[in-house]
């Protein structure tokens, strides 16, 4: 929880810096991108902590019948993956650029995975850095190059997900047939 307020506040300040000097079509303030994060960081992340803190005062029944639906994160989680999963398609879909740009936007974030669990090999933590690697703000980079640059950028962080997803995926299917991972 730390880490993610420090980082949304520290993205409050830098996005509206940095975001108009690599975009220089990006016709926009400081002050209005700093809201425009803002408000999207007060939705996305306040709104939802003081509503948990306030329905555990309020209605703590609830919250209880909510908590032994145990699988009840994962349905919300493939909720989320697929509306991630349907944005890079469509991104995809609509880009017009050319095979060779989109092989290495959907590519290169399989080889940063990759290399996360290259890293963590020697230290007994491949699977960890291979998804440490990417995975802190891919969400907040597609909401970010969609917001401020073109969506073509969307695609990268995108198709990261999906690669980290699908190799979670094959993890967890091994594991289950086999007991344990070999790496």
């Amino acid at each position: 929880t730390t880490y993610t307020i420090i980082a949304n506040v520290f993205t409050m300040v830098i996005i509206p810096l940095f975001f108009p000097m690599v975009e220089k079509s990006a016709d926009i303030t400081f002050l209005s991108a700093f809201l425009m994060v803002l408000r999207n960081v007060t939705v996305v992340l306040v709104v939802p902590l003081l509503l948990a803190l306030l329905s555990r005062r309020v209605v703590p029944g609830f919250v209880e019948k909510v908590k032994r639906r145990k699988n009840l994160a994962f349905y919300l989680w493939c909720i989320n993956l697929s509306i991630v999963t349907g944005v890079t398609v469509k991104n995809i879909t609509h880009s017009g650029v050319g095979g060779w740009l989109l092989a290495l936007l959907l590519l290169l974030p399989l080889a940063q995975f990759a290399i996360g669990k290259a890293v963590g090999r020697p230290f007994g933590a491949s699977i960890s850095a291979g998804q440490a690697l990417g995975q802190k703000n891919t969400v907040v980079g597609i909401w970010l190059t969609l917001t401020f640059l073109n969506p073509l950028a969307a695609v990268a962080p995108g198709a990261y997900v999906i690669w980290q997803n699908m190799v979670n995926a094959w993890q967890l299917w091994y594991k289950g047939k086999y007991g344990k991972l070999k790496y």
